[in-house]
């Protein structure tokens, strides 16, 4: 389902001269109730459920590479929100009936993937946040409100990581985009 919005209101991701590309969803690894738009930058779960809309990035993340995001819809009647996380496990490598309906409990009791939940209050369609892992394996969230929280420890930073948003509950759509205007934030 493609949203008809103007180019003006969502420009296309934007790259600094240190990041590994234009981040986009993965094509392939994505719950079954959602749907990508805006040449993959846009994904939107179905509104008759609150999960399976789990989605990864298309290519690996970097230690520190903030990733940001807007949402875009949210549904009220739905208890939960956006869960945010990495795996060090290639979402192209995973068998038929992957990816699963939620990132937790079904990826987080596995090692190798690591989630957490965002507070609701802090989702209401137009919010803006970010997310990265630092050095150390902690999973830091940017609210709108610029404050920031670790939301877990213990991600292994020493092997490739993608970056796993679960699109659950109230949140229904989220818009990657790309850098701030003029700020690095990979």
């Amino acid at each position: 389902m493609e949203i008809s919005r103007s180019s003006e209101l969502y420009p296309p991701n934007v790259c600094g001269c240190h990041c590994l590309g234009p981040l986009s969803f993965h094509k392939r690894a994505l719950g079954t109730k959602v749907c990508l738009s805006l040449g993959g930058r846009r994904v939107e779960r179905d509104r008759e459920t609150f999960q399976n809309g789990l989605t990864f990035s298309s290519r690996p993340i970097r230690v520190q590479e903030k990733i940001r995001l807007r949402v875009e819809c949210c549904d009220q009647h739905w208890h939960g929100a956006l869960r945010l996380g990495f795996t060090i496990i290639p979402p192209s490598s995973s068998g038929p009936l992957f990816p699963p309906p939620m990132a937790i409990p079904d990826l987080t009791t596995t090692y190798g993937y690591w989630a957490s939940t965002v507070p609701s209050s802090h989702l209401m369609p137009g919010a803006e946040l970010r997310f990265w892992v630092t050095p150390r394996g902690m999973l830091v969230y940017e609210g709108p409100n610029g404050l920031r929280y670790k939301l877990l420890k213990g991600v292994d930073v020493t092997r490739p990581l993608w970056a796993m948003i679960d699109v659950h509950g109230q949140t229904r759509a989220v818009l990657l985009l790309g850098e701030a205007h003029g700020e690095f934030l990979g």
